[in-house]
């Protein structure tokens, strides 16, 4: 039978913990060496692509003419074939604009020129539906408001519901007799 000795176990955890971080400082610190190799390579890399770019511009330089006048000439001339580029640019990008404006005023015309007709016909439907509402609604308004010889009756509780009901619809009558006069 083993024996648990508790200080061992204790003290086993917290070495495993040290081990665990000494694991990932040892992998942090080769990481960052390699990084900073990688980095120095570049950097070299970096170093020696820009003497070769200092080396051509000073080629480059000692072709220059240093004299004012040569100077003046050449930069003239450089500035107005870039100002005559820029104006025909210009140009060539106005008439595209032109083009597409004249296209899209071509084409609103057309999708107006269809669209009237269909337009006008719904229109010419719709006023139709409507006469045709508005002379139900004539009829009815009118048969409630001349419901003919009016019976008597005892006054039950059926009679005393339908009399509100009457004067509510007779109330709106006169409105609607007053559209119709409006009408003729």
């Amino acid at each position: 039978m083993t024996k648990f000795d508790l200080k061992a176990e204790a003290t086993k955890g917290l070495h495993a913990g040290v081990g665990a971080a000494d694991l990932a400082f040892e992998t942090v610190k080769e990481y960052v060496a390699e990084a900073q190799k990688l980095a120095q390579k570049r950097f070299e890399g970096y170093q020696k692509d820009a003497q070769k770019a200092f080396a051509n511009a000073q080629k480059s330089v000692k072709g220059f003419e240093f004299q004012p006048q040569v100077l003046r000439t050449q930069a003239t001339t450089a500035v107005n074939t870039r100002v005559d580029e820029l104006s025909k640019d210009a140009k060539a990008r106005r008439a595209a604009i032109e083009k597409r404006v004249a296209e899209l005023q071509t084409e609103a015309q057309r999708f107006v020129s269809e669209n009237v007709g269909t337009a006008a016909g719904t229109f010419d439907k719709l006023a139709k539906r409507g006469e045709k509402v508005v002379k139900r609604v004539r009829k009815e308004t009118a048969a409630v408001a001349d419901p003919g010889p009016v019976k008597k009756t005892t006054g039950t509780t059926a009679t005393a519901k339908k009399a509100p009901a009457k004067k509510a619809t007779a109330k709106k009558a006169p409105a609607k007799k007053a559209a119709a006069k409006t009408a003729e």
